[in-house]
């Protein structure tokens, strides 16, 4: 008798610790781009929502959180991932963004990926000068041809300003032209966009598509005032 009651209270206590850990843990479930879940504590349900992809799997919790604290808890573990060199690069690349990787070159101007966050901030910037108002970029003059896997670009700057050029292509590249000056790159042959702009200001930049295929060309930037009196 002794043993099977000692068996039944063995029993109990496993199924009451069973519905006390239940009592008090969440498995969040993906929704969208949030998580959320629920927990039921003294019979009364008890809602989290607002936890972003940065809370995975199983949370524990004692305390009722409202949207704000889990908001700015999801914003703390996000920027605690700029705090190693690996992690931040990944946060970057999951953003894709020129501030993502302005922000990651700033952290880790060394880092081991520090070459492709440069090509991947000048292809950032392209995007953006794409999306946005611009001019449209003249054609390259082709002035000699030859049968070589590159292409030679020279380019002047006959503008008051210095001039960012940037390539996206097979190659990915950006130069900086004095005013007054000439510039000669080599690039691979291929389909490049191309966009130009002097500092920020009331000039809006340049961009277009260019194909190169081997020998030289040219091109020239300038400012026309094109206001009429």
């Amino acid at each position: 008798m002794n043993c099977k009651l000692s068996i039944a209270l063995a029993f109990a206590l496993l199924f009451l610790c069973g519905i006390s850990y239940a009592q008090t843990t969440v498995r969040l479930q993906r929704k969208g781009d949030k998580y959320s879940g629920a927990a039921v504590t003294g019979g009364r349900e008890k809602v989290m929502s607002g936890v972003r992809s940065d809370l995975k799997g199983e949370v524990n919790f004692n305390a009722n959180y409202n949207d704000e604290t889990l908001d700015e808890l999801a914003k703390a573990m996000k920027e605690r991932e700029w705090n190693s060199e690996e992690t931040a690069w990944k946060r970057a690349c999951l953003l894709n963004t020129k501030e993502s990787y302005q922000k990651y070159i700033s952290l880790y101007p060394r880092g081991p990926h520090r070459a492709q966050a440069d090509r991947k901030l000048v292809d950032a910037k392209i995007n953006d000068i794409f999306k946005n108002n611009h001019n449209t970029l003249p054609a390259f003059t082709h002035v000699q041809e030859d049968n070589k896997p590159t292409s030679t670009i020279t380019m002047e700057n006959t503008t008051e300003y210095p001039l960012t050029v940037m390539y996206s292509g097979p190659e990915i590249r950006s130069v900086v032209i004095e005013p007054g000056s000439r510039m000669s790159i080599t690039l691979k042959n291929g389909s490049y966009r191309v966009a130009a702009s002097v500092p920020p200001g009331s000039i809006a930049p340049y961009a277009g598509a260019q194909v190169f295929t081997g020998g030289r060309y040219e091109t020239g930037y300038c400012i026309v005032n094109t206001r009429s009196y």
